[in-house]
């Protein structure tokens, strides 16, 4: 094999997803992919499989009738400018359009486990977390049918998804595959390994929760001593290794009054932070969450905050028609969750139905999750005669767990504070 061939054949994945065909980077940012034509595809695959560049130009020199010397000057060309990064790069959105259109899975959630090494006060999930997680083997099982399927992004969560002692074999796989992946996490428990595994195969983005820009606010949210020193120190490490980091931080009544600091610290350490002033009850309908709920003009500030600092292009108000009683969401048809038992959920919010991969394929389960997820994502009654129905991005799973926690009314006055802020 070529030496050139050889060691692009090292750096990149080549992925078939619908009826395009990418070269996934290995040792770059991954959303540097590139796309390949059925021709560049075809030369790809025959070097791939031992064929040398005068083999390939001499077969397809026979095919189109093309003098052999031109093809093997554009099979150079062609090896050149992806070694180099000038082949056509890929825009992400128009992979998004591709998919929907096709139905095809192309983004996911997985969470690796429901165990934490923290106690966050507000956690959505703490009621959901079982010690049960799937084994390696059976992860890179589901792994190989995403691949199947067309999965390309995936975000790997949890729990913490750095709790799994085997978690630099699983990310190590995922990336081999040609899957994109994106860590949420705390950041506490990154070593060097994982650090320097990281900068040889970056992930898409690292996504970190803070919630204070010293120990004593941020330690007393996670209610772990040292959990701030470790979050910051690890996020210093990810930056200088080169690797994308951003915030993500809870706003609630105990780190309102820092969110200036908060900034300034993100700034400091050269990462952008968004803001989240909604705090959501338990995924067991426990309230308990919502107590440390900012009031509505605090709720207003922050929104306000993101919206001057442009941390990242806001998304567009969606708009619907007036007789729409269905939200437009991709769940269950472009995107899905799997649990940390395995089974395939519309999202991370939508728990009350599920497909286990035990029992079904993921393809099968996504057929299934297709046919209800119109039930799912159905608005409520409260909602179609509501006077922001056209202008609200109300979520119906979300609707329904606060409705189920008795605070359905609270989640109508934080839309509409949204809605008037975007307006």
């Amino acid at each position: 094999m070529n030496k050139i061939v050889s060691k692009l054949a090292k750096n990149f994945v080549l992925r078939k997803i619908g009826e395009d065909v990418f070269l996934i980077p290995l040792d770059k940012a991954p959303e540097n992919l590139f796309l390949l034509n059925s021709s560049a595809a075809y030369i790809w695959k025959k070097l791939l499989s031992g064929f040398s560049i005068t083999e390939c130009a001499k077969k397809l020199s026979k095919e189109f009738s093309i003098q052999e010397e031109i093809i093997e000057a554009d099979i150079n060309k062609l090896l050149a400018g992806v070694e180099n990064g000038l082949t056509e790069k890929v825009n992400i959105k128009n992979i998004n359009k591709k998919s929907k259109l096709a139905r095809i899975p192309i983004q996911g959630s997985f969470d690796l486990t429901g165990r934490c090494n923290l106690d966050c006060l507000h956690c959505y999930a703490k009621g959901e977390r079982k010690r049960k997680e799937l084994s390696l083997v059976r992860i890179k099982k589901i792994v190989d049918q995403l691949v199947k399927n067309g999965c390309l992004f995936l975000q790997l969560t949890g729990g913490e998804c750095l709790m799994r002692k085997d978690f630099k074999e699983i990310y190590f796989y995922i990336r081999r595959v040609g899957i994109i992946p994106t860590i949420s996490t705390n950041a506490t428990l990154f070593n060097n390994d994982l650090i320097n595994l990281f900068k040889k195969y970056p992930p898409y983005q690292v996504i970190v929760s803070v919630y204070g820009a010293k120990s004593f606010v941020h330690d007393q949210i996670t209610r772990v001593d040292g959990s701030f020193r470790r979050t910051l120190t690890n996020v210093k490490k990810l930056k200088k290794a080169g690797i994308f980091v951003w915030f993500s931080a809870v706003v609630m009544k105990q780190n309102f009054s820092k969110v200036s600091e908060m900034k300034k610290l993100a700034q400091k350490i050269g990462v952008p932070i968004v803001f989240y002033p909604f705090l959501i009850p338990r995924l067991d309908k426990n309230k308990t969450p919502l107590i440390y709920c900012i009031n509505d003009k605090q709720c207003f500030q922050i929104l306000d905050f993101n919206k001057k600092t442009k941390p990242f292009q806001r998304v567009k108000q969606i708009k619907r028609r007036k007789k729409e009683i269905f939200y437009p969401c991709n769940a269950g048809l472009q995107s899905f969750h799997i649990d940390a038992e395995g089974k395939v959920r519309l999202c991370k919010i939508e728990r009350s139905i599920g497909f286990s991969l035990f029992e079904s394929s993921f393809k099968a389960c996504l057929q299934k999750l297709f046919r209800v997820r119109n039930s799912k994502l159905r608005l409520p009654k409260t909602c179609l005669d509501c006077s922001y129905r056209i202008d609200c991005r109300v979520c119906p799973p979300m609707m329904r767990l606060y409705q189920s926690s008795g605070c359905g009314k609270l989640f109508c006055q934080r839309v509409k504070i949204d809605k008037n802020l975007s307006s």
